[in-house]
C-alpha cells in the first residue's frame, strides 16, 4: 500500500512539473562583427513593481503591470541583457511548451518603449513589424523608470499554441527599454461560445465573437498615440547618472603669479647728485689796480 501511495505521488509530481513548466524565449543577437548568438533568457515572476533591465549598474523599475500578467501566478519575464542597444538584425524565438494537462495555448507578450520621436530609433521597428506578423497591439504595457522619472511603452500581443515555436521578425533599427512576457496556459477565446465567453475574465463577447480583452485599447499598425515626449530616455545607457557628485576641490592654488613684485627697490637713483661743487668761479678777479689812470 505504501509502495502503490508514493508511486502515486511521483506520478502527480511529474505532472504538476509538466504543467507548471514556463515557456522558453530566447533572444538571436546580432552582433558588431555580423554573426547571430543566441541566448537563452532566464524567467522573472511577475510582480506590479519590480526591477527590469539594467543599465550602467541600475535597474529599470515596472509599474502598472497590466492585470492580465499581475494576477496570474503563471506570467513570467524576460529581460535581455541592455548594458549596450540591440543591433539591427536581431529577433527573438518563442516556444510555448507542450502542455499534458490542457492543451492551452501560451500567450506572448512584447513591450517596447513608446515616447515619439525620442523612441523612433529604440524601438527595433517592432511598431510596424510585429503587428504586420500577426501580433496584436494595444496600450496595455508596463511603464517603467528610471530614477524618478517614469516612461511609456507599447505592447504587442500573440497566442502560441502548445509545443510550438515562433520567431519575431529581425529588427531593422536599435533595440533598447523592452521586455518580453509570457503567459502559460492562456484563454482560447475565440472558440468560446457566448455564454462561456461572458463567464471569462479574459474574454469579452463583441460583435458575435469571443475576443481577448487583454486590452480595452488597441491600435491598428501605424496608429499609436503621437503626443510628444517631454522627456527622452538617454540614448547612451553609460550616460543615465545613478548619483550625485560626491568630490569636492581637495586644495586651492599654491603658487603665486611670476609677475607679481617679490621685494621692494633697494638702490637710489643714481642721477641724483651726492654732493655740492668744490671749484670757485675762474673768472672772479684776484686783486686790486695799482696804477692811477693818467688821462681823463
Amino acid at each position: 500500500m505504501t509502495i502503490k501511495m508514493l508511486s502515486s505521488f511521483a506520478i502527480f509530481s511529474l505532472v504538476a512539473a509538466a504543467c507548471d513548466e514556463p515557456a522558453t524565449v530566447s533572444i538571436n543577437r546580432m552582433q558588431p562583427d555580423g554573426s547571430i548568438a543566441t541566448t537563452n533568457l532566464d524567467p522573472e515572476i511577475v510582480s506590479r513593481d519590480m526591477p527590469g533591465w539594467s543599465i550602467s549598474s541600475f535597474d529599470a523599475r515596472l509599474w502598472a503591470v497590466p492585470d492580465i500578467l499581475a494576477r496570474n501566478e503563471n506570467a513570467r519575464a524576460y529581460f535581455p541583457d541592455q548594458t549596450s542597444v540591440i543591433l539591427p538584425g536581431s529577433s527573438f524565438t518563442l516556444t510555448c511548451p507542450p502542455d499534458t494537462c490542457t492543451n492551452k495555448p501560451c500567450e506572448f507578450f512584447i513591450t517596447v518603449y513608446h515616447c515619439p520621436p525620442c523612441s523612433r530609433d529604440l524601438n527595433g521597428g517592432f511598431t510596424g513589424l510585429l503587428p504586420a506578423d500577426g501580433w496584436d497591439a494595444g496600450s496595455c504595457a508596463p511603464k517603467f523608470s528610471y530614477i524618478s522619472t517614469k516612461y511609456d511603452m507599447v505592447g504587442f500581443r500573440r497566442q502560441v499554441q502548445a509545443g510550438q515555436t515562433v520567431t519575431t521578425p529581425q529588427t531593422d533599427v536599435d533595440l533598447l527599454h523592452m521586455g518580453v512576457f509570457s503567459l502559460v496556459r492562456g484563454t482560447e477565446c475565440e472558440r468560446m461560445a457566448e455564454a462561456n465567453c461572458a463567464a471569462s475574465a479574459d474574454c469579452a463577447w463583441q460583435s458575435g465573437t469571443c475576443k481577448s480583452n487583454w486590452c480595452p485599447r488597441r491600435f491598428l499598425s501605424g496608429q499609436y498615440p503621437q503626443q510628444p515626449c517631454l522627456t527622452c530616455v538617454p540614448t547612451t545607457p553609460t550616460a543615465i547618472p545613478t548619483a550625485a557628485p560626491t568630490a569636492t576641490p581637495t586644495a586651492v592654488p599654491t603658487t603665486i603669479p611670476t609677475a607679481v613684485p617679490t621685494a621692494v627697490p633697494t638702490a637710489v637713483p643714481t642721477a641724483v647728485p651726492t654732493a655740492v661743487p668744490t671749484a670757485v668761479p675762474t673768472a672772479v678777479p684776484t686783486a686790486v689796480p695799482t696804477a692811477v689812470p693818467t688821462a681823463v
